[in-house]
C-alpha cells in the first residue's frame, strides 16, 4: 500500500513546516521518502510484533485536514495523512497482523525429527560449545528469531545490554596499551565466531528451503527455534554424562517433592539448593561448567515458557551469589575453627591460598578480633576501599590487595581516593 504523506521538516516562528511525500508499507516494512525521492526513514515489522496506528494529534496543510500519526510500536518517525485514509491504514494494520499470526503459527508445523536432526549436526560440525557463549546467542537471537515464542522473546529486558556488548565493546577506546590490543583481539575473534556461526546457519536454512518449499522468512525462524531447543538436549545430555556423576544427590531427588506443583518459590528453591550442591562438589569446576549447567537446569523446564538470553543472565547471578556466600561462609568457618584450636596466626600458606573476596573477610574479621567495628564494603562501587574499620571514633579505610606482586601505583590513587570518599582517617 502506499499513501500521499506530509513530513515534519522544521519550524518557522510559530508555524510547523511540511513537505510533500509518499509511504510505502509492505507487510515487513515500512518507508518515507520525501517528494524528492530521498529515503526520509525505514522500519522493519518483525512478525512477533502487532503493529497498530498510532494517532499523535490533528493538523491542516493547505487547507486540508490530516492526522498526524505513526505505525506502533516501531515508528519513531511520524508522518501526516488525510483523515480519509485513516480507515484504509487501519485495515492493512489489521490485515498484515492477521497474516502475520498465521505465518508463527505455521513456524511450528515445520519441526520435525529430521530438520532436529540437523540441528543436531550444525552443533557437532560448529565450534565446540558454541552455543555457551551468551555473546554469541544473543546477536544469533537478533538476527534470527523471528517468531512470537517465548524462548526468543525479542523484548527481553536484557537484550539491549547483549546488543551494547557484542557489536562494539565500548570501553576499548578508552583502553591504551596491552590491555586495548587485547580487547579489539578479542573483539575480532569474536566478531568472527559469529559470522562463522551465521554462515552454519544460513546453511541450515537453505536445507529447510529446499526441503520444505518454505520462504525463507519462516525458515530462519524454524532454524533459530531448533537450534536452541536441540542445544538443551544436547548439553544437558552432556552435564549429566560429564559432570552430574560427581554429585552425591541427582536434580531428581532435590525436586520430587515439588512435582506437578504450580508453585514457583519451590521449584527456585529446588534450582537452588541443586546448584549449591554443584558448588560445594571438590570435583566440578565451575568456571568451566556453568553454562552446561544452565542448559540441564533449562531442560527441567517448558521450552515455551523460556526466554534464552535472560536465562544465561538468570543463572549467572544465582551462582555468583552462592558463590560469594559460600566462600564469605568458608572462611568464616576456618577463622573460628582456627581460633578453637587456639592458633594464633595464619601462615603465608594459608594467605595464599584465599580468593581475593576471603582475603577481604579475613583482614575484616581480624579488625574485628582487636575491637574495631569493621566492614567488606560492596564488590561494585567501593570506591577504591574494599574494608572499613571503625574504633573509638577513628575510622580506617583498608584497600586488600593479596598479590604475589608488588601493588602498582594505580592501587595506592584508588586507596586516597577511597580515603576522601569515606572520609577515614588512613587509607592502606
Amino acid at each position: 500500500m502506499t499513501l500521499d504523506i506530509y513530513i515534519w521538516t522544521g519550524r518557522q516562528g510559530i508555524y510547523s513546516l511540511y513537505s510533500k511525500g509518499i509511504c510505502e508499507l509492505t507487510y515487513n516494512n515500512f518507508k518515507i521518502q520525501r517528494s524528492d525521492d530521498e529515503t526520509y526513514s525505514t522500519h522493519d515489522f518483525p512478525i512477533w510484533d502487532n503493529i497498530q496506528v498510532e494517532i499523535k494529534g490533528e493538523v491542516k496543510i493547505d487547507e486540508e485536514e490530516y492526522y498526524q500519526v505513526g505505525i506502533t510500536p516501531k515508528s519513531w518517525d511520524y508522518f501526516c495523512i488525510l483523515k480519509s485514509d485513516i480507515q484504509k491504514l487501519n485495515e492493512f494494520c489489521d490485515k498484515r497482523n492477521y497474516k502475520m499470526s498465521i505465518i508463527q503459527k505455521s513456524v511450528y508445523s515445520y519441526i520435525d525429527t529430521e530438520i532436529l536432526n540437523i540441528a543436531e549436526n550444525l552443533l557437532n560440525i560448529a565450534e565446540e560449545n558454541i552455543m555457551l557463549n551468551y555473546r554469541i546467542v544473543a546477536r544469533c537471537h537478533i538476527n534470527y528469531s523471528h517468531t512470537g515464542s517465548k524462548i526468543f522473546n525479542r523484548n527481553s529486558s536484557i537484550i539491549n545490554e547483549y546488543k551494547f556488548s557484542y557489536d562494539l565493546f565500548k570501553n576499548t577506546h578508552s583502553l591504551k596499551g596491552k590491555a586495548k590490543k587485547d580487547a579489539e583481539k578479542f573483539n575480532d575473534e569474536l566478531r568472527e565466531k559469529i559470522n562463522e556461526f551465521s554462515k552454519l546457519i544460513d546453511n541450515f536454512v537453505e536445507i529447510i528451503i529446499e526441503e520444505k518449499k518454505i520462504n525463507e522468512y519462516v525458515a530462519k525462524a524454524v532454524a533459530w527455534e531448533v537450534i536452541q531447543r536441540k542445544a538443551i538436549d544436547y548439553y544437558s545430555q552432556q552435564w549429566k554424562e560429564e559432570y552430574e556423576i560427581n554429585l552425591t544427590e541427582s536434580f531428581s531427588d532435590f525436586d520430587a517433592y515439588c512435582i506437578n506443583m504450580n508453585n514457583p518459590k519451590a521449584v527456585n528453591a529446588v534450582k537452588r539448593n541443586y546448584i549449591k550442591s554443584v558448588l560445594l562438589c571438590d570435583a566440578i569446576d565451575i568456571e568451566h561448567s556453568q553454562e552446561i549447567l544452565m542448559y540441564f537446569l533449562l531442560s527441567k523446564r517448558n521450552i515455551d515458557e523460556l526466554i534464552l538470553c535472560d536465562c544465561f543472565v538468570e543463572h549467572y547471578e544465582i551462582i555468583k551469589e552462592l558463590q560469594q556466600n559460600i566462600d564469605s561462609s568458608d572462611i568464616k568457618q576456618k577463622l573460628r575453627t582456627k581460633q578453637k584450636r587456639k592458633i594464633t596466626k595464619y601462615t603465608i600458606d594459608d594467605i595464599d591460598l584465599m580468593s581475593g573476596t576471603e582475603f577481604e573477610e579475613f583482614i575484616a574479621l581480624l579488625f574485628k578480633k582487636i575491637g574495631y567495628s569493621s566492614q567488606v564494603t560492596k564488590q561494585s562501587g567501593d570506591q577504591g576501599l574494599d574494608v572499613i574499620a571503625i574504633k573509638n571514633g577513628s575510622k580506617i579505610g583498608i584497600q586488600a590487595k593479596c598479590y604475589s606482586n608488588t601493588v602498582g601505583n594505580a592501587a595506592i590513587q584508588e586507596a586516597v581516593a577511597g580515603k576522601s570518599f569515606y572520609n577515614s582517617y588512613f587509607a592502606y
